[in-house]
């Protein structure tokens, strides 16, 4: 089993998260995305398995804490939010 905290990634701020979530469901199939981790290297990766359900998790510290600051999902009619957990 490997680390949960290896594939931590950072985000330089909020609407960075957006627009990642946002690119990797709509180019991931078709152009890499750029992944910055914490633990390790970063990666350009393709991610077709994005989907209208997937969200990112945002914790304040890498090493995650006990629940989320923020979560960026996608709302019913496409756009992408950001709300407080």
């Amino acid at each position: 089993m490997s680390d949960p905290f290896e594939d931590v990634e950072k985000f330089p701020n909020l609407n960075a998260a957006r627009d990642a979530l946002r690119e990797r469901f709509r180019d991931g199939a078709f152009w890499r995305q750029e992944f910055d981790f914490v633990n390790r290297a970063p990666e350009s990766v393709f991610t077709p398995a994005v989907s209208e359900n997937s969200e990112i998790l945002l914790f304040a510290t890498p090493d995650g804490g006990a629940y989320p600051d923020r979560r960026v999902y996608f709302g019913p009619r496409g756009g992408v939010h950001i709300e407080r957990c």
